[in-house]
């Protein structure tokens, strides 16, 4: 049950990981000048500046690498927490 409960976990942090890239493409697309406009929700609906939307754009985007690599490698966060056990 803990290798389908992980193989789901995989999948959905990969789901997340493509939706981060989305989003970071969005980012890079808005900034390029030479590109047509993008639209989409931040910047239209909330009426964000264009610079603040990106940025949100590219944390979620470090958001979901940093959640992805915690799913995929969870031997290396293990480490992590444990080294900072004996640090506390």
């Amino acid at each position: 049950m803990n290798d389908l409960f992980y193989g789901f976990l995989v999948f959905f942090a990969f789901v997340s990981l493509v939706g981060g890239l989305n989003w970071l493409m969005t980012a890079i697309n808005s900034w390029n000048e030479t590109s047509e406009p993008t639209v989409d929700l931040l910047q239209h609906q909330f009426k964000m500046p264009v610079d603040v939307a990106n940025v949100i754009y590219i944390v979620v985007f470090v958001c979901t690498l940093a959640l992805f690599l915690m799913v995929a490698f969870p031997q290396n966060l293990k480490k992590a927490f444990s080294g900072m056990s004996r640090v506390m």
